[in-house]
């Protein structure tokens, strides 16, 4: 019997060897055949040195899944096949797992970049794939969402860089949300990728050249109508550093006492921010996935926390591009994964950052969209910032959402056009300056706008259109092409993300209310909420000029303030701060004044830092720039505070 078992033994290793060496060639050729004879000779012979050990990995796990006594279970998977430990229970191959779940991987001998899963999970998931690179085990960390037979495909961090994974050694599985998962995986594949010969990738065509960065998340950093309509103006993207471009970017939660930490940045406490370019130290975000066909080029990545230092985030964004004869599509999708309870915020949708050249701005709303009706324009749009706002806020019922910067010279420019958005911000920064240059440091922005929370594990979708030319021809594209996509996450019926209806009286804003927590904008302060106090806590971080704005356009809610003479803050200053008394500024803005002036300010003196709560009442009809429809109350708290210096605010109400 032991003979007969080694001569079957012995006749599956030949068998497999033969297939091995005479149907391999035909396959290395056509997957390689773009490449050098010398560099398919060494993949060929890697790869078939690479199935002769996956022929004796199959024997021994031929031989493993015969005899298990460690609680372990083989499974095959596709070509590849694995042993799996730590799982709670097991129906079938079918896993129960939470943490600790391993697979070790037989079969996975070949050299690759991309590993793709088949698989099923009730739960979404962290991967963690083990690779031999070299003479080291080297991990690369994946997220996996909830899927009934999904796919998920992820290249190693080191492919950008030259880099190739000799042998696919093991998985390691755990659920992003600490539930329990049934989890079952149906295939395991490898493939090797060609090498990109440039960081940035080009799409072509007779019309327009768009260049993706690679090593900035897959972000456009190149757009160029190849018509030259203006000497010396190639490309339209500022690309001076990961946080321009154009790109995902967006919102969410602040500190979480001894969860998380944002960090600051441009002086003030950030908040959770995925930047699909990266972060404000000039680190990229991780390529996760790509392909590339003739006019399309499909991305996957990981953003970076804007204002941490490398530090990447359980976040992946994706952006499909692709090239039309007179305008450029570029669909979205996010998926957050950190678990966090986000904050409703004014979100990007997205980041567009041009060359400053285009210096002045348009965009339509009026009551009469579609319908070639006369047009805005912004020629001299300053810089944008906290103190700033929004360019435009939509009428309710104007649907021609697109905007566009051009040159007042020459009339050329470059427009945006994204449906169910509800604002446009933006601006000029260094407005003085008119440069050509993508490296510059002066640059005109625009942000279309929606106040959006992220909810945790549910994708946000949404698709804009980009074209270039004159005005008129930017609009005559976007109104032919006016109903290319419902951007149904961006509406305002659209429950998962949008405001809901209960916060469309904003006459109060209660910092006890999570919902409330998108009205307001800190500056130089760390804010946190404090549940035992139910209120915002501001701290200064330095002795600097302090503010929180409360901005009441985020939910489209109309206020004139004629209805809203009185003004009402509810704060408690703590004894341990560095002064008794201190004195505040406020400034608040309607009609005309749409942003902080001197002449709006109206002089606040003693607070009382006493440890009680007491409610500052402001007559705000003294002012002659409270008049019209309401845009933003800036509240300087602290005129002269020290670092240190705490002020807790329960709400602040109009009346």
């Amino acid at each position: 019997m032991k003979k007969q078992m080694r001569r079957l033994l012995c006749a599956v290793l030949i068998l497999s060897l033969f297939t091995a060496c005479f149907t391999f060639p035909s396959q290395a050729a056509d997957a390689y055949q773009a490449e050098t004879t010398r560099e398919s000779a060494l993949v060929f012979l890697e790869d078939l040195l690479g199935k002769i050990v996956d022929t004796f990995d199959r024997l021994i796990f031929f031989f493993t899944s015969l005899k298990r006594e460690d609680g372990s279970a083989a499974v095959k998977a596709g070509a590849m096949s694995f042993v799996a430990k730590g799982f709670e229970s097991k129906d079938k191959d079918v896993f129960q797992i939470t943490g600790g779940f391993s697979m070790k991987i037989f079969g996975g001998n070949r050299p690759f970049h991309r590993v793709t899963l088949r698989y099923t999970s009730t739960e979404p998931l962290k991967l963690t794939v083990t690779g031999k690179e070299g003479d080291n085990n080297v991990t690369n960390a994946f997220f996996l969402e909830a899927a009934q037979d999904g796919v998920f495909s992820g290249i190693i961090e080191s492919y950008l860089y030259g880099g190739t994974a000799k042998k696919l050694v093991s998985f390691d599985v755990e659920t992003c949300n600490g539930k329990t998962a049934d989890f079952a995986v149906k295939e395991i594949k490898t493939e090797r990728l060609k090498q990109l010969e440039d960081y940035t990738v080009y799409l072509e065509n007779d019309r327009f050249k768009l260049g993706i960065q690679m090593l900035w998340g897959g972000t456009i950093s190149y757009l160029e109508d190849k018509r030259g309509q203006v000497e010396g103006l190639t490309n339209l993207v500022n690309r001076h550093d990961t946080g321009r471009l154009i790109q995902q970017s967006y919102y969410g939660t602040g500190y979480i006492e001894g969860i998380y930490d944002p960090g600051t940045a441009f002086g003030t406490a950030w908040k959770y921010n995925p930047v699909q370019g990266g972060d404000q130290f000039g680190n990229g975000g991780r390529l996760i996935d790509y392909s590339l066909s003739k006019n399309t080029l499909y991305i996957k990545s990981q953003p970076c926390d804007w204002a941490q230092n490398a530090s990447r985030m359980p976040f992946y964004t994706e952006n499909t591009y692709t090239l039309a004869h007179d305008h450029i599509r570029v669909d979205n999708r996010a998926v957050d994964f950190s678990g966090y309870e986000h904050t409703y915020e004014s979100q990007e949708l997205p980041a567009v950052y041009l060359v400053s050249y285009l210096d002045s701005f348009v965009c339509y709303n009026g009551e009469k969209p579609w319908t070639g009706d006369e047009l805005t324009v912004y020629p001299d749009l300053d810089f944008w910032g906290p103190r700033g706002t929004q360019i435009a806020y939509f009428k309710e019922h104007n649907t021609e959402t697109w905007c566009a910067w051009y040159s007042s010279d020459d009339d050329f420019g470059f427009g945006l056009y994204v449906p169910n958005v509800d604002s446009l911000g933006g601006g000029r920064f260094q407005e003085t300056v008119r440069s050509k240059s993508d490296v510059d440091e002066s640059t005109s922005q625009v942000s279309p706008g929606n106040i959006l929370r992220m909810t945790a594990y549910t994708p946000i979708e949404f698709s804009y259109l980009l074209a270039t030319g004159s005005v008129e021809e930017i609009r005559g594209v976007f109104t032919e092409n006016k109903a290319f996509a419902e951007n149904a996450d961006l509406r305002k019926d659209s429950i998962d993300y949008r405001l809901p209806s209960a916060l469309q009286d904003v006459t109060t804003i209660d910092f006890a209310d999570s919902l409330h927590r998108a009205m307001y904008t800190p500056v130089n302060c760390a804010v946190s909420h404090d549940e035992t106090q139910k209120a915002l806590k501001l701290s200064t971080n330095s002795g600097g000029d302090v503010m929180v704005t409360f901005n009441y356009l985020v939910t489209g809610f109309h206020l004139q303030a004629e209805d809203y003479p009185t003004l009402r803050i509810e704060y408690m200053i703590p004894k341990e701060n560095s002064a008794e008394i201190y004195n505040s500024e406020i400034y608040a803005c309607a009609g005309e004044t749409v942003n902080p002036t001197a002449e709006a300010m109206i002089w606040i003196e003693g607070l009382v830092a006493d440890g009680q709560y007491h409610t500052l009442e402001v007559d705000l009809s003294q002012s002659p720039y409270w008049r019209g429809e309401i845009h933003r109350i800036r509240f300087d708290y602290f005129n002269a505070p020290a670092a240190g210096d705490v002020m807790y605010l329960k709400n602040v109400s109009l009346g």
